[in-house]
């Protein structure tokens, strides 16, 4: 059921007075989207596209008849911003690193005492990396790169529960160390 709020949004955008929507968004929820942004790798900009993105759909599904009243307001603002900024990292070719120092700090040199550039380094993680099974990859990458909660990676696995998606979560990472330390050169060039 809607809050007063969210029936005074929906009935003034219906009805064009666009000062007072925005009003009544920018003071509610552009704080807590700038904070989801920032927190995730973006800056303030990226925060306010995002938002301006957020509000023009939520226009346009207003004044088409389509807005499901089952949802809040900034639930559904807070939904498209989410998406929209995942679409931007995947846009920026972000979303496939990881954070290695999870799993292992990196070494400048290999066991020759050969400096081994970082880029180098990166691509041989990635080797490793990329032998996981893509359910591997999409967790670890949420995990580590997006700072997805277990509880929402769940959500989007279509897991039955949080502990399931911690198993798994622990199981890949297990398996990455796995192959990280059943091959010497890799090992030698990840670890100390």
């Amino acid at each position: 059921m809607l809050s007063e709020r969210d029936k005074k949004i929906i009935e003034a955008i219906q009805n064009n007075h666009n000062s007072t929507v925005v009003s009544l968004l920018y003071k509610s929820s552009l704080l807590k989207i700038r904070k989801y942004i920032i927190k995730n790798g973006g800056s303030y900009e990226d925060a306010d596209d995002c938002f301006q993105d957020a509000l023009i759909k939520l226009y346009n599904i207003i004044k088409e008849g389509k807005y499901n009243e089952d949802y809040d307001v900034d639930g559904f603002i807070f939904t498209v911003v989410r998406n929209s900024w995942i679409d931007i990292q995947r846009k920026r070719k972000k979303i496939v690193t990881v954070e290695l120092s999870e799993y292992s700090p990196l070494l400048v040199e290999d066991s020759n005492n050969n400096t081994i550039p970082e880029k180098d380094t990166f691509t041989l993680f990635q080797s490793i990396f990329s032998q996981l099974d893509h359910k591997c990859q999409t967790i670890l990458t949420w995990f580590m790169y997006e700072k997805m909660s277990l509880k929402e990676i769940s959500l989007r696995m279509g897991y039955s529960s949080e502990n399931v998606a911690k198993t798994v979560h622990y199981r890949c990472k297990q398996y990455l160390m796995k192959l990280i330390q059943s091959n010497p050169s890799v090992l030698n060039a990840l670890t100390k």
